[in-house]
């Protein structure tokens, strides 16, 4: 789960580009980059005062487990904040 307030948009990168992933907000528009360069992208035409999106992140079934570092960025115009995740796939 993601959650950010006064946000126009939230970037997670970092993703492996054989990953599929998915996000369950409303939004006015998704770029799904994950295969080109490891990137989703959820954007809103207006502030969003409240965004928690549940973002689902499928892997192949070769990954046998571990822990990778994603990054994810919310940004309202030219404000930015960053922070960096865990996935722990088991």
């Amino acid at each position: 789960d993601v959650s950010a307030v006064n946000v126009d948009q939230l970037s997670i990168t970092n993703l492996w580009t054989d990953w599929t992933v998915d996000a369950d907000v409303p939004t006015e528009r998704i770029d799904n980059t994950v295969p080109e360069n490891g990137t989703v992208t959820l954007s809103w035409q207006s502030t969003q005062s409240s965004s928690s999106p549940t973002v689902s992140v499928s892997v192949p079934d070769r990954y046998v487990g571990g822990e990778y570092l994603i990054n994810v960025t919310a940004s309202r115009g030219s404000e930015i904040v960053e922070t960096t995740a865990t996935l722990v796939i088991e």
